[in-house]
Order: structure tokens, then C-alpha cells, then sequence
């Protein structure tokens, strides 16, 4: 079963619409259904350097702002298994694919 949590609307003033939402509106190169987000927080749950598997289990946060009151908040978290690259910079996470949601 597929872990994702969505937090539709701002906690502060219950408007459901973001910044990157809005901005994103009409934007011919983001597919239709895209999970738009300012920022995402990717969180390995497992380390990289120890696994000998080519994708981990990763936990994706989004934040944005409200569009009505301002308020930073987490839109959503969702649950991937990420690829890893071929390489790995030390002291470094692992680069992982643009997330296209």
C-alpha cells in the first residue's frame, strides 16, 4: 500500500490554493496532474552508502506558502523508492532524479 499524506488546505485559513500552484497555472511544460511544490525535502530511510540495492526507500516532503495568509506549510509526503546514481560524491547524498510531481 502506497504511503502519501495531503494537507489540502492551510491550517492557519483553510484556503486550498499555494504560491507554486498559481504560478504553475497555464504553464505548457508541466504535464497536466503534476504534484507541484517550492521546495521538497528528500529523506533517505535507509543510508545509501549501505545498501546493496540500486534504489532506496525515500521519504519526499513538499512545502509552499498559502496564497491567502502566507503561511509556510507541508503540503504533502509522499513514499519513493529513489534510484541511486551511478556515483556518489563524498560527504555528499546521493544525486537523485528531478521529482515530476
Amino acid at each position: 500500500m502506497p504511503f502519501l499524506l495531503e494537507f489540502k488546505q492551510c491550517p492557519i485559513c483553510g484556503s486550498e490554493e499555494t504560491a507554486c500552484r498559481l504560478g504553475c497555472e497555464g504553464e505548457k511544460g508541466i504535464p497536466e496532474g503534476t504534484f507541484v511544490s517550492l521546495i521538497k525535502e528528500i529523506t533517505p530511510l535507509v543510508e545509501p552508502q549501505k545498501v546493496a540495492a540500486l534504489s532506496v526507500p525515500t521519504l519526499i516532503a513538499h512545502y509552499d506558502v498559502c496564497a491567502t495568509c502566507g503561511l509556510r506549510y507541508c503540503t504533502r509526503v509522499e513514499k519513493q523508492n529513489i534510484p541511486l546514481g551511478f556515483q556518489q560524491v563524498q560527504g555528499r547524498q546521493p544525486p537523485f532524479p528531478r521529482q515530476g510531481r
